[in-house]
């Protein structure tokens, strides 16, 4: 969590947690964050003689204390009082991850999104399955209001493009710990899809992962499944090393996350962490203890844990614990904080060529003018501005492959790009050999049949509109196409369909020479005809 005057917040989806309950992964957000307001600070042209701070508040993972924390910021007199600032009841303005609906929209108008549309995400998504003829998937998301959007948005493009839903599972944390194995056995019956559609928070992730690894003997998921997870994973980092052999099931999952490109200098700011000279981060050694599974010796205490030499390096941990590579949430992070210096900087600079007799207006009203209209290209070279409170600058996904080695290690290999800015047609990319499935083959996900040439599709009586048979074209037509042709055609009247129905063959006609001898016993004899027996027809 940053301010910056007491009137400014930038609020991350996740504000960093208890020591107790740390998200190992979600610490990058924070280094990006100090990262990012040391780098405006030093920066001798952008905000000259004005310097940058930050506060870190803690939501020992509850959304209810995240929120609390950040009004608490904002709040004086021990009160909480949304959108004031009760000493001067100034609006308030953040920045942070997360969607709201148009009422909501309209009540907080000074809030500005710095992650992607999920729209975009979810329009990728379904390219993904139309590209791999996946359309019988089965959706597991969290039970609350985050998990019913998303089921909301997703469900009519899916309808839109034919792909059929097998089942929907709503899964809560605090159930799924207490049901029985049994019962949870059960569950994964239902299962019917090799295409599961993954969209849960870090909780119910961790949760879902430890079920499914308790029951691998039993169930193999990954053998007959892929998983695909929404953006969301981003934040379903298991933590201890005790844990990564769990994620043995989703060996070619794929996984979509916010966009991010490789700044500067970054890389070497994580390195350079040494637990020895934290430097103020309160953070560090505990995390460190927590990321390598060690501790620092404490006198009069003990642990069956190796001592930490404070040396381990931080690139040899799994991408699925932490990445020395900037994240997409953290490069989002990167961008709010150099917006909200660029709208300082122009409003500083403005600042001199006012009339001193007309009153400024407040800090907030100001900034809001300014963050509105700004646009600027932050050090990679990508173009930040806002759009309808929304950056621009980070929009789009990469689509991620995740591989599981049989050393317990993980890697990350990124196999597609879906950018909303980019010319329709050219929006999705995937290059799908690059893929590593849990299976040799990509798996089938589809109750379709893919109907060869002279054949089209039928669907069953009571069965949903992407399961079709396959049934022959009727007698006289003909099909060409490979996949679903709802129809058979007929040919044109100088031809005829092929033995096998799949091609028109031209009608052969046979024309005679009047000097043929057939020709001419043709021009100069009458021969009746059978059927005019009774006229003087003839031929």
């Amino acid at each position: 969590l940053v301010t910056y005057f007491p009137d400014l917040l930038i609020l991350p989806l996740l504000v960093y947690p208890s020591p107790y309950s740390q998200v190992l992964k979600t610490y990058q957000h924070i280094l990006a964050l100090a990262f990012s307001v040391s780098e405006v600070n030093r920066d001798p042209v952008l905000l000259p003689n004005t310097t940058l701070g930050f506060r870190i508040y803690g939501d020992n993972s509850d959304a209810k204390r995240t929120y609390e924390s950040s009004l608490s910021l904002l709040s004086t007199r021990g009160d909480v009082a949304p959108n004031y600032q009760c000493d001067s009841r100034d609006k308030l303005f953040s920045l942070g991850y997360g969607s709201f609906s148009p009422v909501e929209r309209e009540m907080l108008p000074s809030f500005f999104r710095i992650d992607p549309n999920e729209v975009s995400q979810y329009v990728g998504l379904v390219q993904l399955l139309l590209h791999f003829r996946w359309n019988w998937i089965g959706l597991i998301t969290s039970d609350d209001d985050t998990g019913e959007n998303f089921i909301r948005t997703l469900m009519p493009m899916l309808t839109k493009n034919d792909i059929c839903v097998s089942s929907v599972e709503m899964i809560n944390e605090r159930l799924m710990k207490r049901l029985a194995t049994d019962l949870f056995k059960k569950s994964l019956i239902k299962w019917q899809s090799k295409a599961m559609i993954i969209s849960v928070d870090y909780k119910e992730a961790a949760v879902l992962i430890h079920k499914l690894h308790f029951l691998r003997r039993d169930f193999r998921p990954s053998r007959v499944r892929v998983w695909i997870a929404t953006a969301r994973w981003d934040f379903a980092a298991l933590g201890a090393q005790k844990h990564w052999k769990e994620l043995e099931f989703f060996h070619g999952a794929l996984s979509f996350r916010v966009h991010t490109s490789d700044v500067q200098g970054f890389n070497k700011f994580l390195l350079a962490l040494n637990p020895a000279r934290p430097e103020g981060d309160v953070f560090l050694r505990n995390w460190w203890q927590m990321a390598f599974n060690c501790w620092f010796p404490i006198a009069g205490q003990t642990s069956r844990k190796r001592n930490c030499t404070g040396k381990e390096k931080l690139e040899d941990l799994p991408p699925s614990v932490f990445e020395t590579r900037m994240t997409g949430h953290s490069y989002a992070m990167y961008n709010a904080i150099y917006s909200v210096a660029h709208a300082l900087h122009a409003m500083y600079s403005l600042r001199p060529t006012r009339v001193k007799a007309k009153p400024l207006p407040s800090f907030v009203l100001q900034i809001l003018s300014f963050l509105r209209n700004i646009r600027f290209n932050n050090s990679v070279g990508d173009e930040v501005s806002f759009t309808d409170n929304s950056v621009v600058g980070s929009s789009g996904y990469d689509l991620l492959n995740w591989i599981y080695f049989r050393n317990e290690s993980t890697a990350l290999v990124k196999v597609g790009r879906m950018d909303p800015g980019a010319p329709r047609g050219k929006d999705f990319i995937i290059n799908p050999d690059t893929i590593v499935w849990s299976s040799k083959t990509p798996p089938s996900a589809s109750c379709a049949k893919i109907c060869s040439p002279g054949q089209r599709r039928k669907i069953p009586e009571g069965k949903p509109v992407c399961c079709n048979v396959c049934i022959r074209c009727p007698e006289g037509t003909f099909s060409n196409q490979t996949g679903n042709a709802a129809n058979c055609a007929q040919c044109p009247e100088d031809q005829y369909p092929s033995k096998d129905q799949d091609q028109c063959i031209a009608k052969k006609i046979n024309f005679l020479s009047y000097h043929e001898a057939l020709g001419f016993h043709a021009r100069h004899s009458c021969l009746p005809l059978p059927a005019a027996v009774w006229s003087n027809s003839c031929w």
